[in-house]
């Protein structure tokens, strides 16, 4: 199990403020709660980010509201992150009551040459505008096609409800 900590989220040690670290403290205690129960490695691939490695890992059109740059987000890989979404998906009701939101995973995968070199899971603590519980981060296609994208949209953020029902 890891244990989560500001530092394990800033392991480029961006000078941060009381917010940011206070959101990074946040980001911390929800992961290690949320992943307790989870039997495998969980390194941190990308926490806190400035803008500059903003811009570097999301060339060339970075987010500018990216939760990275405010330390709500991280992207949690290990070899094989199949074993993290599956822990992921049976603990839903879990994330619901923490807070926690992923990017759909057919987006956070890096290919080169035809190849998938790298996936992670992309988990932040606040809702994304479209209050999906797995939200797709932009208009490009999906990377990878590695998930059905299927779940029980009782997990969405209640304003997912509140807008489809005008």
């Amino acid at each position: 199990m890891t244990t989560f900590t500001p530092e394990i989220l800033n392991p480029y040690h961006f000078p941060v403020d009381i917010i940011t670290h206070d959101n990074l403290n946040l980001l911390a205690g929800k992961l290690t709660i949320f992943l307790v129960g989870y039997p495998y490695a969980t390194p941190v691939n990308s926490g806190l980010r400035d803008m500059a490695l903003q811009i570097m890992v999301d060339f060339p059109n970075p987010p500018k509201k990216s939760c990275h740059l405010v330390g709500l987000a991280g992207d949690i890989g290990e070899d094989e992150v199949q074993h993290l979404l599956e822990y992921v998906l049976s603990h839903l009701d879990l994330a619901q009551k923490l807070g926690l939101f992923f990017e759909n995973p057919n987006w956070t995968v890096k290919i080169v040459d035809g190849k998938i070199i790298a996936w992670w899971i992309h988990i932040q603590c606040v809702p994304p505008k479209s209050g999906h519980r797995f939200f797709i981060p932009d208009a490009t296609p999906p990377k990878c096609k590695r998930w059905s994208g299927l779940y029980d949209p009782k997990y969405d953020f209640p304003w997912v409800e509140i807008f489809n029902s005008f």
